[in-house]
């Protein structure tokens, strides 16, 4: 559901991504084997990639996408029906290593890093869409009731 709704709200698909913290530098990277190359949109300019196998199968194929370092992006899941989290950051890398899952995203949050890792809940394959996407959000909580957490 979150994917749809960043996806209806900002007209961008979205990338499903599962976190690894790092305070030293205000950051969280963000990662999962399979990258969208249209994160602009879907008749936007592609991303450059790379064909990898799939991590821990070590099989199959996928695109490593190499997202855009600067862009704005923001990180929202549903916690329940009336409970959206999220928080906003900026891309500062786009690491092409060998480890872990394929396509990551380095991204500097916006607010404090420590308290996101902390009050870290509600699970994994959260969906992370370009844009300050703030405001839209504040309209759909507005308007279907849901109260809205912005983590960090």
């Amino acid at each position: 559901m979150t994917f749809i709704l960043l996806q209806g709200l900002s007209g961008r698909p979205g990338f499903i991504s599962d976190p690894t913290m790092d305070e030293s530098w205000h950051g969280i990277i963000l990662a999962h084997c399979l990258g969208v190359r249209k994160m602009d949109a879907p008749d936007g300019k592609p991303a450059p990639y790379r064909l990898r196998t799939i991590m821990e199968r070590q099989e199959g194929w996928m695109p490593q996408v190499r997202m855009r370092v600067g862009q704005k992006v923001t990180q929202a899941i549903f916690a329940d029906a009336d409970q959206l989290l999220f928080f906003t950051g900026q891309i500062i890398d786009t690491p092409m290593t060998e480890r872990g899952c394929r396509t990551k995203i380095t991204v500097r949050v916006d607010g404090n890093p420590e308290k996101l890792r902390q009050n870290w809940f509600h699970g994994l394959h959260r969906a992370t869409c370009y844009g300050d996407l703030v405001e839209d959000l504040k309209r759909f909580g507005r308007f279907t009731d849901t109260r809205l957490i912005k983590e960090g």
